[in-house]
This record gives C-alpha cells, sequence and structure tokens, in this order.
C-alpha cells in the first residue's frame, strides 16, 4: 500500500490495517449482498490502527447523481464531477470527534458508470442494466492527534446526497468492533472512547 507522505505505520500495523479493512470489507459485502445494489442504501466501513482512521464508501450512482448510466449530456457529466467534487471536498462527508483532532491526509473518488444496452427497438435492456456496474467509491485517510479521544463519527453524507437514505457501517479498531445502519435522522457512528 502507498502511505501518503508521513502517514507510515509503525512495524507490522500495515498488515493489521489491511487485515482490519479485509474485515471490514468481507462484513459490509455481505450486507451489501443482502440489499443487492439498493437505490438510497450505501456501505461504509472504518478501520481505525493507531492514531490513522482509514473510511471506505460505496454506493450506488443513483444515490450521489440521480442516474445510474454513462453521461448523457453536459448537465450529466457536470453532476458527476460535482459529486466528485463534494465526496473529495476535506474533511469529506464526515465529522469526526473534535477532541481527537482528526486531519483529513488524503481522499480518492471515483465512479464507475456504463451505457445501458439498447434492444434493436431502442429500449433498454433491464437485465443488462442491472448487470452492469453504476457505483460511486472514495476511500479516505485521517490522522488523528488524540486518537484516544475519537469515539464518534458524524456521517454528513445524507445532507450532501440527499437521495441516499441509509448506511450500512461497519466500524473495526483496538478493542472495537461495531455495525450500524446510519439514516438521516440518525447520522452519528458512536462507540466507546475505551477502545
Amino acid at each position: 500500500m502507498n502511505w501518503p507522505q508521513g502517514l507510515r505505520p509503525a512495524a507490522g500495523a500495515t498488515a493489521v490495517l489491511l487485515t482490519t479493512l479485509g474485515c471490514a470489507a468481507t462484513l459490509a459485502q455481505t450486507q451489501r449482498d443482502l440489499s443487492a445494489h439498493e437505490h438510497g442504501a450505501a456501505v461504509l466501513n472504518v478501520a481505525i490502527e493507531g492514531d490513522q482512521i482509514t473510511m471506505s464508501l460505496e454506493g450506488p450512482a443513483m444515490n450521489f447523481v440521480g442516474f445510474e448510466h454513462a453521461p448523457r449530456d453536459a448537465q450529466q457529466t457536470d453532476a458527476i464531477a460535482t459529486a466528485l467534487t463534494q465526496l473529495q471536498s476535506p474533511p469529506g462527508p464526515f465529522r469526526l470527534t473534535p477532541a481527537a483532532r482528526c486531519e483529513l491526509v488524503s481522499v480518492t473518488a471515483s465512479h464507475e458508470l456504463s451505457g445501458e444496452a439498447e434492444d434493436h427497438h431502442g429500449h433498454a435492456d433491464e437485465h443488462a442494466a442491472e448487470a452492469a456496474h453504476s457505483e460511486f467509491t472514495a476511500t479516505y485517510a485521517f490522522r488523528c492527534e488524540r486518537p484516544e479521544r475519537l469515539d464518534s463519527i458524524q456521517v454528513t453524507l445524507f445532507e450532501a446526497f440527499p437521495l441516499t437514505t441509509e448506511i450500512a457501517t461497519s466500524l473495526l479498531g483496538p478493542g472495537v468492533q461495531t455495525f450500524a445502519e446510519l439514516t438521516p435522522d440518525d447520522p452519528m457512528l458512536s462507540w466507546r472512547a475505551d477502545h
């Protein structure tokens, strides 16, 4: 894994972090499979290792831009660019416990949108469209000066992308394992600070 400058884990921590992320991804994939590309739903995995927090967000393109096909005009192209900018703008769609003094050190956001297959009458083939990948993903890395004070993450994604209505969340870290479904009415992922 290529770590941003100044964000290098201690010896052995990389393996622990990758294992933690792998576990979180497996658990989230299980959650995601249960809802198989459900519009409005997203998945957020959080891994805590020392002073580093890594978050991985994934959801259908519909949640972010209101469509799930390759852009067909300038307005849709602009919608994609705006969504990516919103996902990448610091501090991302998250507010971490202020006392932990966390800073966003890197972020990547991308989308996968493809054209819909059409039959000979020009209508979209529903099966092909359902099979096509059409999602947005983003990965965030934070570093915290006081990680022991980190005990909550408020997800503001619902405000920026109101078509997102629920987020299946998993958090794994030293002494903490939390699973929660966040909604616009309950956007806070909280856990005990003594992890």
